[in-house]
């Protein structure tokens, strides 16, 4: 049997979205996320399973091409420090483990500094009605941009995922599918890779919101059914027969 080879798993896409749950649940499989990550926070009981390091890195550059989670822009330079402390991250990785992976949104527009010959992605959607009821219950928090224009923080989260599917296709999970096959479709993802073992994260209570009842803009929609049935298109391609 070949020894398994070396994979970076970058887990993608919008907040709210799921990401937390598929991070969380290939972890239970066997995905190494780090020592550095959250178990637990108000907004999410199990955690949101970030890597406190990357995402610190990953806000920094935003900051410094005149973004944020909330306004993302493409990271198109990364100076020297930054990518000095990507390249010790990663070693520090591959040394715990040949297959590890990180979790956070801002990940697919910080590419430039993190990905290499042995990245591998994989996606996550939801509706955006039942992205902004989640956002809502953080209202206090949000910067009044979200608030204003959630539908465009949105569509430039899902817009880039498609984007990089179109480069690239890979796996992308529907976090609105119901529990049973959700949780068939992540096994499928993890087995891809050789991870093994049992999910005992995944919990239908981790989705707050199940009722997408708020008019959305057109665009939203569309990219929406879009990006839902390249996720059924790829779910097919590792179902079991």
């Amino acid at each position: 049997m070949n020894a398994p080879s070396e994979k970076m798993i970058l887990i993608l896409g919008m907040h709210r979205s799921g990401t937390s749950s598929l991070a969380g649940m290939l972890r239970h499989y066997g995905l190494h996320l780090g020592e550095e990550i959250s178990t637990t926070n108000k907004h999410n009981r199990k955690g949101n399973q970030e890597h406190f390091p990357a995402r610190k890195i990953n806000n920094t550059l935003m900051r410094l091409h005149g973004g944020s989670w909330y306004d993302p822009r493409i990271v198109t330079e990364v100076p020297a420090e930054f990518a000095t402390e990507i390249r010790d991250l990663k070693d520090q990785f591959r040394s715990e483990a040949l297959i590890y992976g990180i979790k956070d949104p801002r990940m697919m527009f910080c590419l430039k500094a993190w990905g290499d010959a042995h990245t591998v992605f994989v996606g996550t959607i939801r509706h955006p009605a039942l992205v902004w009821k989640s956002l809502e219950t953080r209202n206090a928090l949000l910067p009044d941009k979200v608030v204003a224009d959630w539908d465009d923080v949105w569509l430039r989260y899902n817009e880039q995922l498609l984007a990089l599917y179109r480069e690239s296709p890979f796996p992308i999970v529907n976090f609105d599918w119901p529990a049973q096959r959700y949780q068939q479709a992540v096994k499928a993802i993890a087995h891809s890779p050789g991870l093994s073992g049992d999910d005992a994260f995944f919990d239908p209570a981790l989705r707050h919101q199940e009722s997408p009842d708020l008019p959305m803009p057109d665009r939203c929609i569309e990219l929406y059914q879009e990006l839902s049935e390249i996720a059924e298109q790829e779910e097919e391609k590792r179902r079991p027969y």
